[in-house]
């Protein structure tokens, strides 16, 4: 799916949760109002998603993050192709699964993704699931990563942190016990170490959704003005 408004200045491609889900024909008041501020977003139904069948589906079940890339730089391509966006301001966003192929894609991928917003991500999978509630239900779709060397050493953010060149805004609810909050700031104070450019946004009493009204105006916010900041105002770069 995409949602493009009049002279779109920048775009980002937007990776849902699970991994096994998809987006529909629907209303995502968020995503339009990006749209409304001129940053166009594409929404993929990358491999792992559900709606095309079995195969489908566990295409990337134990390659969290493998061949999958290829299916989100593609949706970055479509955005400088179709669009005529700027190499340098095309973004990366995403919540749960797609917070931790975020931050996985802006260390791999720092030629492509200029700024990236996590939510609720995932971000050094031995420690995850040292303190998360739901280990049994993220083996299954991931493995093990003590038995999975390949996802634990290729494919867990944490491998590629000294590599990312880009600004990095994550946000994570105070009382999520999927993702925990932990993560989160061990993440954050790794970056920062690095000299990394990242912000931190808290949300006291939230979960792995934002739901408090005046929670929600706040991330939409600051996810706005970070991609208006870093992306849309971003100076061409000298030639």
């Amino acid at each position: 799916m995409a949602f493009v408004g009049e002279q779109p200045m920048a775009g980002i491609v937007y990776i849902h949760g699970g991994p096994n889900a998809q987006f529909t024909h629907g209303w995502y008041p968020f995503l339009h109002h990006l749209a409304l501020n001129r940053i166009a977003v594409i929404a993929p139904n990358f491999r792992g998603s559900t709606g095309y069948g079995r195969a489908f589906m566990d295409a990337n079940r134990y390659d969290w993050g493998g061949a999958v890339v290829g299916d989100w730089l593609a949706a970055a391509a479509w955005l400088r192709h179709s669009l005529g966006v700027s190499r340098e301001r095309v973004g990366v966003y995403g919540r749960s699964y797609g917070g931790y192929a975020t931050m996985l894609l802006m260390g791999k991928e720092p030629e492509t993704f200029h700024a990236g917003v996590c939510h609720a991500g995932l971000y050094d999978f031995t420690e995850f699931f040292e303190i998360t509630f739901v280990p049994n239900l993220m083996s299954r779709s991931m493995g093990l990563p003590f038995y999975n060397r390949r996802i634990n050493e290729e494919q867990s953010p944490l491998r590629y942190f000294e590599s990312i060149r880009n600004p990095i805004l994550i946000t994570q609810g105070e009382l999520d016990l999927g993702t925990p909050a932990k993560d989160a700031e061990r993440t954050v104070s790794r970056l920062r170490a690095l000299g990394k450019d990242v912000m931190y946004a808290f949300y006291p009493g939230e979960a792995h959704d934002i739901i408090r009204p005046e929670h929600i105006l706040d991330v939409a916010n600051r996810i706005t003005e970070f991609f208006a900041q870093h992306l849309v105002r971003k100076r061409a770069p000298d030639h």
